[in-house]
């Protein structure tokens, strides 16, 4: 093992074999206060994002919520890509950790409202291994990818694929659609969240009678 004052002396930690935000702006050795202070910001304010956003979700639905978070995508790849500037390349991140917390938020609410109750445990096991194999996934990439902003490209564009098919796949919330009074809306929802859960429409009527009734 070198050790940090050496390999500082030595310029060792720029020779590895990514490249990085780390290193192409020298956030190591006297710096590395600088790459945890910058960190934390990543970390605090994409948290916020998510938070913001995920919360305002029954205000404007799910599905719109989804074209908002893809904004931050689009913005951070943009930033990340096109400016060099440390400044814009943290704030790049930042928006790519708020888009990933909505869309993840989105994606799991979603799964526990459509499921019905065996598969719920299910979905949420599925999505904690989806967190757990992207985080493999994307350092198995860098064995391939040595440059971070080629590797933010192809994770860019893995991320628009996932996006997409979540906006025309999942129907919007039942809960949105109920709390904004949308009664044909949530019908159709209803009956087909029914037939994806093999559930006979029989057995759904009473609850669409009961829905035109209070609604």
């Amino acid at each position: 093992v070198i050790p940090e004052s050496v390999a500082c002396a030595n310029d060792y930690i720029t020779n590895i074999i990514f490249d990085s935000v780390t290193t192409k702006y020298k956030l190591y050795c006297e710096s590395h206060y600088d790459k945890e202070f910058y960190v934390f910001c990543i970390i605090f304010f994409g948290s916020v994002i998510t938070l913001v956003f995920s919360t305002i979700q029954d205000c404007f639905g799910r599905k719109k919520m989804i074209l908002y978070s893809f904004m931050f995508l689009l913005f951070g790849f943009i930033f990340l890509i096109f400016f060099d500037s440390l400044r814009m390349q943290i704030l790049a991140l930042i928006l790519f950790w708020g888009y990933k917390g909505i869309i993840y938020s989105i994606v799991f609410v979603l799964s526990n409202e459509i499921l019905v109750n065996p598969l719920r445990k299910h979905s949420a096991n599925f999505y904690s291994m989806t967190v757990a194999f992207g985080g493999i996934l994307g350092n198995f990439l860098t064995y391939f990818v040595k440059n971070y902003k080629s590797y933010h490209t192809i994770i860019f564009f893995g991320f628009l694929v996932f996006t997409l098919m979540i906006y025309f796949f999942i129907p919007e919330s039942p809960s949105y659609l109920l709390k904004q009074s949308k009664i044909d809306e949530l019908k159709k929802v209803i009956l087909n969240i029914a037939k994806t859960n093999k559930i006979l429409e029989q057995k759904i009527n009473p609850l669409l009678n009961y829905l035109e009734l209070v609604i």
